[in-house]
């Protein structure tokens, strides 16, 4: 009887340690998600909306990230553009734009010049087109991605479409939309999960 307690207990330890050895592996891969950098932009990975709504792209396959919520149907082209697609339908491009500050950084723009907007909130996320025009920066970069020795290794710089002939021209009169300065941006925190976006019906 004492020898089958032993074992017992024996077997206990050993379930224990697998489980944990899964929970570790799970968190190194956690960790280890990349996202893309945008060359240009003074807010690294960071890409905003009209209303400087932040979110980022997994370099992996492009997917959006919108606070702890993977959306795995809506995406940026990891190729030789940065045309941003939900569903499978391009709804325009991340784009070099000025904030209020006049610092360079990357929005969402559709291809008639004006900003996208996402509303809603993790559970219930939207994107939707607007009437504020982007004030473009012009690209002077290629349309590929490449590494930038200014960052680690494990980083990639996306650069800026070159296809910005798609999109329509704005008059030096256009505003910047109502973005707050870029440092004002707060990274949230918690458990990452998964999402769709959807298509806001005007």
């Amino acid at each position: 009887m004492k020898i089958t307690k032993f074992l017992l207990l024996i077997l206990c330890a050993a379930l224990a340690t697998a489980c944990n050895d899964d929970d570790d592996e799970y968190t190194d891969t956690y960790f280890d998600i990349q996202y893309f950098t945008w060359e240009g932009s003074i807010n690294a990975e960071w890409v905003v909306d009209a209303n400087g709504d932040k979110f980022k792209f997994e370099i992996e396959n492009g997917y959006m990230v919108f606070g702890n919520t993977t959306y795995t149907n809506a995406w940026v082209d990891t190729g030789e553009t940065a045309d941003f697609s939900l569903d499978g339908e391009v709804m325009g491009a991340v784009q070099a734009v000025e904030d209020v500050n006049h610092d360079q950084i990357v929005a969402l723009v559709a291809p008639n010049g004006t900003f996208l907007d996402i509303v809603g909130d993790e559970d219930e996320l939207f994107i939707k087109n607007t009437d504020i025009p982007a004030v473009l920066v012009v690209a002077t970069t290629t349309n590929s991605m490449r590494a930038n020795s200014k960052v680690p290794d494990s980083n990639i710089v996306h650069s800026l479409s070159s296809t910005q002939k798609n999109f329509a021209a704005n008059s030096a009169t256009s505003l910047p939309p109502p973005m707050p300065a870029s440092n004002a941006f707060i990274q949230r925190s918690g458990e990452q999960r998964m999402g769709i976006l959807t298509k806001k019906s005007q």
